[in-house]
Protein backbone atom coordinates (compact mmCIF):
# COMPACT_ATOMS: atom_id res chain seq x y z
CA UNK A 1 0.00 0.00 0.00
CA UNK A 2 1.91 2.93 -1.32
CA UNK A 3 1.41 6.22 -3.13
CA UNK A 4 1.23 6.40 -6.89
CA UNK A 5 -0.07 3.57 -9.04
CA UNK A 6 -1.05 1.28 -6.14
CA UNK A 7 -3.11 4.03 -4.53
CA UNK A 8 -4.69 4.76 -7.92
CA UNK A 9 -5.77 1.11 -8.18
CA UNK A 10 -7.42 1.42 -4.75
CA UNK A 11 -9.21 4.59 -5.92
CA UNK A 12 -10.58 2.66 -8.89
CA UNK A 13 -11.69 -0.12 -6.55
CA UNK A 14 -13.54 2.33 -4.31
CA UNK A 15 -15.24 3.98 -7.29
CA UNK A 16 -16.26 0.56 -8.60
CA UNK A 17 -17.61 -0.66 -5.27
CA UNK A 18 -19.77 2.45 -5.04
CA UNK A 19 -21.63 1.19 -8.12
CA UNK A 20 -22.38 -2.26 -6.66
CA UNK A 21 -25.53 -3.01 -4.69
CA UNK A 22 -24.82 -3.01 -0.96
CA UNK A 23 -25.03 -6.41 0.67
CA UNK A 24 -24.01 -8.29 -2.49
CA UNK A 25 -20.28 -8.27 -1.81
CA UNK A 26 -17.51 -8.22 0.79
CA UNK A 27 -13.94 -7.10 0.15
CA UNK A 28 -10.92 -8.45 2.02
CA UNK A 29 -7.76 -6.43 1.46
CA UNK A 30 -4.42 -8.14 2.07
CA UNK A 31 -1.33 -6.01 2.52
CA UNK A 32 -0.01 -3.03 4.38
CA UNK A 33 2.14 0.00 3.81
CA UNK A 34 2.51 3.73 4.15
CA UNK A 35 -0.64 4.59 2.17
CA UNK A 36 -2.88 2.39 4.32
CA UNK A 37 -4.52 5.35 6.11
CA UNK A 38 -5.50 6.85 2.75
CA UNK A 39 -6.83 3.51 1.53
CA UNK A 40 -8.79 3.04 4.76
CA UNK A 41 -10.30 6.46 4.08
CA UNK A 42 -11.29 5.42 0.56
CA UNK A 43 -12.97 2.28 1.92
CA UNK A 44 -14.62 3.89 4.96
CA UNK A 45 -17.93 4.57 3.17
CA UNK A 46 -18.40 0.81 2.79
CA UNK A 47 -18.24 0.12 6.53
CA UNK A 48 -17.95 -3.50 7.57
CA UNK A 49 -18.19 -4.73 3.96
CA UNK A 50 -14.44 -4.05 3.72
CA UNK A 51 -11.96 -5.85 5.97
CA UNK A 52 -8.25 -5.07 6.15
CA UNK A 53 -6.28 -8.27 6.69
CA UNK A 54 -2.85 -6.62 6.99
CA UNK A 55 0.37 -8.17 5.74
CA UNK A 56 -0.02 -11.92 5.29
CA UNK A 57 2.63 -14.63 5.16
CA UNK A 58 2.60 -17.20 2.34
CA UNK A 59 0.30 -19.66 4.14
CA UNK A 60 -2.20 -16.98 5.17
CA UNK A 61 -2.21 -15.54 1.65
CA UNK A 62 -2.89 -18.98 0.21
CA UNK A 63 -5.75 -19.43 2.68
CA UNK A 64 -7.16 -16.05 1.59
CA UNK A 65 -7.10 -17.14 -2.06
CA UNK A 66 -8.88 -20.39 -1.13
CA UNK A 67 -11.81 -18.47 0.35
CA UNK A 68 -11.95 -15.74 -2.31
CA UNK A 69 -14.64 -15.61 -4.97
CA UNK A 70 -12.66 -13.27 -7.20
CA UNK A 71 -9.47 -11.21 -7.21
CA UNK A 72 -10.26 -7.59 -8.00
CA UNK A 73 -7.17 -5.56 -8.81
CA UNK A 74 -7.35 -3.00 -11.66
CA UNK A 75 -3.57 -3.13 -12.16
CA UNK A 76 -2.63 0.50 -12.79
CA UNK A 77 0.84 0.30 -14.38
CA UNK A 78 1.50 -3.22 -13.08
CA UNK A 79 4.62 -4.55 -14.76
CA UNK A 80 3.72 -8.21 -14.31
CA UNK A 81 1.57 -8.72 -11.22
CA UNK A 82 2.47 -11.75 -9.14
CA UNK A 83 -0.89 -11.56 -7.35
CA UNK A 84 -2.63 -12.41 -10.63
CA UNK A 85 -0.52 -15.55 -11.02
CA UNK A 86 -1.10 -16.64 -7.42
CA UNK A 87 -4.85 -16.10 -7.57
CA UNK A 88 -5.28 -17.90 -10.87
CA UNK A 89 -3.13 -20.82 -9.68
CA UNK A 90 -5.59 -21.11 -6.77
CA UNK A 91 -8.50 -21.14 -9.24
CA UNK A 92 -9.65 -17.62 -8.43
CA UNK A 93 -10.92 -15.62 -11.42
CA UNK A 94 -9.57 -12.12 -11.89
CA UNK A 95 -11.30 -8.83 -12.55
CA UNK A 96 -8.74 -6.37 -13.87
CA UNK A 97 -8.46 -3.77 -16.53
CA UNK A 98 -6.93 -4.69 -19.88
CA UNK A 99 -3.52 -3.12 -19.41
CA UNK A 100 -0.03 -3.86 -20.75
CA UNK A 101 1.78 -6.27 -18.44
CA UNK A 102 -1.44 -7.39 -16.77
CA UNK A 103 -2.74 -8.89 -20.01
CA UNK A 104 0.45 -10.98 -20.29
CA UNK A 105 -0.42 -13.12 -17.27
CA UNK A 106 -4.22 -13.30 -17.30
CA UNK A 107 -6.19 -16.26 -18.59
CA UNK A 108 -8.02 -15.54 -21.84
CA UNK A 109 -11.28 -13.79 -21.13
CA UNK A 110 -12.92 -10.42 -20.92
CA UNK A 111 -11.04 -7.63 -19.15
CA UNK A 112 -12.52 -4.15 -19.56
CA UNK A 113 -10.47 -1.54 -21.38
CA UNK A 114 -9.22 1.35 -19.27
CA UNK A 115 -11.34 3.65 -21.44
CA UNK A 116 -14.47 1.70 -20.42
CA UNK A 117 -13.98 2.98 -16.87
CA UNK A 118 -15.38 1.74 -13.60
CA UNK A 119 -18.87 0.88 -14.92
CA UNK A 120 -17.34 -1.95 -16.97
CA UNK A 121 -15.41 -3.20 -13.93
CA UNK A 122 -18.58 -3.14 -11.84
CA UNK A 123 -20.46 -5.10 -14.50
CA UNK A 124 -17.69 -7.72 -14.65
CA UNK A 125 -17.59 -8.05 -10.86
CA UNK A 126 -21.36 -8.53 -10.72
CA UNK A 127 -21.16 -11.22 -13.40
CA UNK A 128 -18.75 -13.23 -11.22
CA UNK A 129 -20.49 -12.50 -7.94
CA UNK A 130 -23.94 -13.21 -9.29
CA UNK A 131 -23.38 -16.61 -10.86
CA UNK A 132 -21.51 -19.50 -9.25
CA UNK A 133 -21.16 -21.40 -12.54
CA UNK A 134 -19.60 -18.45 -14.36
CA UNK A 135 -17.17 -17.96 -11.47
CA UNK A 136 -16.29 -21.67 -11.30
CA UNK A 137 -15.72 -21.87 -15.06
CA UNK A 138 -13.52 -18.75 -15.00
CA UNK A 139 -11.56 -20.14 -12.05
CA UNK A 140 -11.00 -23.45 -13.85
CA UNK A 141 -9.79 -21.62 -16.98
CA UNK A 142 -7.50 -19.48 -14.83
CA UNK A 143 -5.94 -22.52 -13.14
CA UNK A 144 -5.48 -24.26 -16.51
CA UNK A 145 -3.89 -21.13 -17.99
CA UNK A 146 -1.34 -20.99 -15.19
CA UNK A 147 -0.56 -24.71 -15.47
CA UNK A 148 -0.10 -24.44 -19.24
CA UNK A 149 1.96 -21.25 -19.35
CA UNK A 150 3.47 -20.18 -16.07
CA UNK A 151 4.61 -23.16 -13.99
CA UNK A 152 8.22 -24.35 -13.98
CA UNK A 153 7.95 -27.13 -16.63
CA UNK A 154 6.43 -24.77 -19.19
CA UNK A 155 8.83 -21.98 -18.26
CA UNK A 156 11.78 -24.35 -18.74
CA UNK A 157 10.42 -25.45 -22.14
CA UNK A 158 9.97 -21.83 -23.21
CA UNK A 159 13.56 -21.09 -22.17
CA UNK A 160 14.84 -24.14 -24.09
CA UNK A 161 12.93 -23.10 -27.23
CA UNK A 162 14.28 -19.56 -26.98
CA UNK A 163 17.85 -20.76 -26.49
CA UNK A 164 17.54 -23.25 -29.34
CA UNK A 165 16.26 -20.51 -31.65
CA UNK A 166 19.38 -18.53 -30.74
CA UNK A 167 21.64 -21.48 -31.53
CA UNK A 168 22.28 -22.27 -27.87
CA UNK A 169 21.25 -25.33 -25.90
CA UNK A 170 20.78 -26.37 -22.31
Amino acid sequence: MREGDKLQSYRIIAETLALLPQGTWRLHIAGDGPARPQIEGLMAPFGTAVTFLGALDKAAMQAAYQTASVLFWPGVNEAFGLTYLEAQAAGVPVVAQDRPGVQDVLAPGYYPAVTDGVPALAKQLMAYLGTDQIRRDAGRRAREHIAERHLLPEAAMTLRRGLAASGLSV
